[in-house]
């Protein structure tokens, strides 16, 4: 059994990687929407095309997008991960023939109307957005939450379509989504960190311009553009304090999976003889 331990250190430069920029999905609503596909594992094998989607929010895609997710991609279901509040101010676009399913990771009783509000609660530095990913490792309810996700992945045919899963920037409640997927798949920490990380490619030059056309119009200061920027962007000291809170309570990935994810040994191969290929 592959034992895959997170310890975040320096991203894999081997040779014969995928790299995310071959993996975009190029919508026009969405900036940060990929697949996985041709991601390897550890044992030489990739996942296929058209079965794994990650993405931001999808409220603002075109007419076009959606022909490109359901006829380039196959899509078949959507796994809205953003609370109540979140999916009725900016409700997802919906496609003919696609699912949705909500699946919100946290509520608003527990971190407010979104998560941005609470980290901005904890303070809008590195410290606030650890204190979240650490949450959503160690708290009950949204390990339970992250069971269901992964428990749908599992189970779903991926003879017949894609599964697309999305939160509002791609990056928090997607991003850990999309590492213990991987994860489960026998992806590498390299790997898992470097998805993670293209995040801020895919949606750091919207970011920036946002911000620095706020400070221009003097509805921010400079402060606090830079505390907004370390909000919106993927660090791997987030990822960190996501591992330290798994290796506290489970000692390893693997054990978090299994015992904190309830994903059994059997699930995980069923999972892998769905979506792996031959490299």
């Amino acid at each position: 059994m592959l034992n895959v331990c997170f310890s975040f250190g320096m991203m894999a430069k081997r040779k014969g990687i995928i790299m995310p920029a071959e993996r975009v999905i190029e919508l026009s609503g969405a900036t940060n929407c990929r697949s996985l596909g041709e991601i390897k594992t550890t044992e030489g094998k990739k996942i296929r095309n058209h079965v794994l989607l990650r993405c931001c929010e999808i409220s603002g895609i075109t007419d076009r997008d959606c022909e490109i997710l359901k006829d380039q991609e196959k899509l078949l279901a959507v796994i809205d991960l953003r609370t109540r509040a979140e999916a009725v101010q900016r409700p997802d676009r919906v496609i003919t023939g696609v699912q949705y399913y909500s699946m919100p990771v946290f509520t608003e009783a527990k971190v407010g109307i979104t998560h941005e509000e609470e980290t901005r609660k904890q303070g809008t530095t590195p410290s606030g957005m650890e204190w979240l990913y650490r949450m959503m490792v160690c708290d009950e309810s949204c390990r339970k939450a992250f069971s269901d996700v992964l428990h749908f992945l599992v189970g779903f045919d991926y003879t017949k379509g894609s599964v697309l899963w999305h939160c509002s920037e791609g990056k928090d409640r997607c991003g850990l989504t999309a590492a213990f997927t991987e994860a489960l798949l026998g992806v590498s920490e390299e790997d898992i960190l470097a998805d993670y990380l293209y995040t801020n490619i895919r949606n750091g030059p919207r970011n920036k311009a946002e911000l620095e056309k706020a400070v221009r119009s003097g509805r921010i200061t400079r402060k606090e553009a830079d505390q907004a920027w370390l909000l919106y962007s993927a660090r791997s000291e987030y990822l960190f304090a996501a591992q330290k809170g798994i290796q506290e309570l489970y000692g390893t990935m693997d054990a978090f999976l299994r015992d904190g994810l309830m994903i059994t040994e059997e699930e995980k191969q069923i999972f892998c003889n769905k979506v792996l290929g031959n490299s």
